[in-house]
């Protein structure tokens, strides 16, 4: 004879009790309770987000580019688009300043207060735009406000960084770099991570034997293509 099904328990603060027993527990004031010692689960307040500045969105050479920061620095940044909304898609910023909220009552439009922007966003958005225009302009000198993240992936940024302009170098020999000469593989998970491309250049990153290897910008390889030759044609422009 097959076994009854047993009951999965439901579980609150550390005690252990059946569905069945939690239906048929006290639903009044003077009935007794199945469990006195109960105590009701909390949740701590949510914290309040911090506010970013408006997104800088604009257009390239290179489609659709746009960034995020703080007063510290960019944290976010994505290229490469077709349309302007794939870029606040993109960076999961629902455009709050560039689309006007309507009241629910009559419809009317609610005017917001803009936050002011940090400086360093003008600099950076004309450093990006003669960026994808072809000129071989330094964007390390961009600010980044970025999670600390491992000691490990501190290395790896580190060591990016140095990799000029119209240069390359491989997943292996970043890991060497950066002290872990057998961690390619990990060079190529902190490459994936990379929220602000171009600025951090992980399109210089390339696998050996001459592959491109991976790279997650909208177009893909296609893309990394594109910026790694376009770096190469201004190196030798400016040599001529």
């Amino acid at each position: 004879m097959r076994p009854a099904a047993r009951r999965r328990p439901l579980v609150y603060e550390g005690q252990d009790f059946s569905t069945e027993e939690f239906e048929t527990s006290s639903r009044t004031a003077n009935e007794p309770q199945l469990f006195p010692n109960l105590i009701p689960a909390t949740f701590p307040e949510c914290a309040v987000p911090e506010v970013h500045p408006q997104p800088r969105v604009f257009h390239t050479v290179l489609g659709w580019l746009g960034f995020l920061g703080s007063d510290r620095g960019m944290t976010v940044l994505t290229f490469g688009h077709d349309q302007e909304d794939d870029v606040y898609d993109r960076l999961n910023f629902e455009s709050v300043w560039n689309r006007p909220a309507r009241s629910y009552d009559d419809d009317t439009e609610i005017k917001r207060e803009i936050p002011p922007q940090p400086a360093w966003m003008d600099e950076a958005e004309s450093l990006l735009i003669a960026y994808c225009e072809g000129d071989p302009v330094d964007l390390s000198a961009i600010p980044c406000d970025l999670p600390p993240g491992t000691r490990f992936e501190q290395r790896v940024r580190e060591e990016l960084s140095r990799i000029g302009y119209g240069r390359t170098i491989t997943y292996g020999e970043l890991a060497a770099a950066a002290g872990a000469p057998r961690a390619a593989r990990a060079v190529g998970s902190v490459m994936a991570r990379n929220q602000i491309p171009l600025v951090i250049p992980c399109h210089r990153v390339v696998a050996s034997g001459g592959k491109l290897g991976g790279y997650s910008a909208p177009s893909g390889l296609s893309m990394k293509e594109c910026l790694l030759a376009m770096e190469q044609r201004s190196v030798i422009s400016s040599r001529s």
